[in-house]
C-alpha cells in the first residue's frame, strides 16, 4: 500500500465521519507540527505486522478522554510505530507511556521524536512476558496480520494479570469484534461504517 493508495482508502473508510476526522487531523498536526503522511511504512516482507500508518487524531482524542476519566497511570502501546499515539497520550494525559515496536528502522526514527514521559522498547511484542509490564491499559491499533496472533496477545495479557487487584483495560482500534476474548467486557464502542472493524473498542477485565 503506497501513500496514494493509503490516502484513497482513508477517504473511503472514514467517509461517514470525514469532517470530524479532518478537523482533528488539522488541529493536532498544526499543534504538534506533524506531517502525517511522512510517517508510513509498508511491511511487504513481514509475516506478522500490518503496514505502519498513523492512528487518527480523532481516535486519539477519544482515547485520551477515556484515560483521563479513568485516571489511568500507565499505558503500554503494542506496535507503537513512529509514536503518534505514545506522543499524543504523553502530552494529553498524565499517564506514563511505554511503546513496544519490533521494526528497528521505525523504532530508531521514533526515538528521535518521542515526547517526554515516553519509554520506547525495540522488541517483538508477540514474545513479550506481559508479567513484566504492570500497565493498567494496553492499546492495539490493528498491528497484526493474522487473527490467531490477535487472539494470542489477548490471552497473554489476561494470563499475566490473573490475581492482580482491580481491573485492567484493553483498547483495540480497527480490529474485528469477533476476535475479542470473551473474558473482556465492553465499556464503550465508537464505530462508523463497518461496526465489525472500523471502530474503537474500550474493554476491561
Amino acid at each position: 500500500m503506497n501513500r496514494l493508495k493509503y490516502l484513497f482508502n482513508f477517504f473511503i473508510n472514514y467517509k461517514n465521519i470525514l469532517l470530524k476526522v479532518i478537523y482533528y487531523e488539522v488541529l493536532y498536526s498544526f499543534k504538534y507540527l506533524e506531517l502525517p503522511f511522512f510517517y508510513i511504512k509498508i511491511h511487504k516482507n513481514s509475516k506478522f505486522e500490518t503496514d505502519s500508518v498513523p492512528c487518527l487524531y480523532y481516535y486519539l482524542y477519544e482515547i485520551s478522554k477515556f484515560i483521563n476519566k479513568k485516571k489511568i497511570k500507565k499505558i503500554t502501546d503494542l506496535g507503537s510505530g513512529f509514536g503518534r499515539l505514545t506522543n499524543f497520550l504523553a502530552r494529553e494525559t498524565k499517564a506514563k507511556i511505554v511503546g513496544i515496536e519490533s521494526d528497528k528502522e521505525i523504532f530508531n526514527k521514533a526515538i528521535k521524536i518521542k515526547a517526554r514521559n515516553v519509554k520506547l522498547i525495540n522488541e517483538n511484542f508477540l514474545n513479550l512476558n506481559f508479567k513484566n509490564y504492570r500497565s493498567e491499559c494496553f492499546i492495539m491499533v490493528d498491528p497484526l496480520k493474522h487473527p490467531k496472533d490477535t487472539i494470542k496477545i489477548q490471552k497473554k495479557i489476561i494470563d499475566a494479570n490473573k490475581g492482580k487487584k482491580g481491573s485492567f483495560y484493553l483498547i483495540m482500534i480497527n480490529i474485528d469484534n469477533k476476535l475479542i476474548n470473551k473474558k473482556f467486557k465492553k465499556i464503550k464502542l465508537n464505530s462508523h461504517q463497518d461496526a465489525k472493524k472500523r471502530s474503537i473498542i474500550f474493554l476491561y477485565c
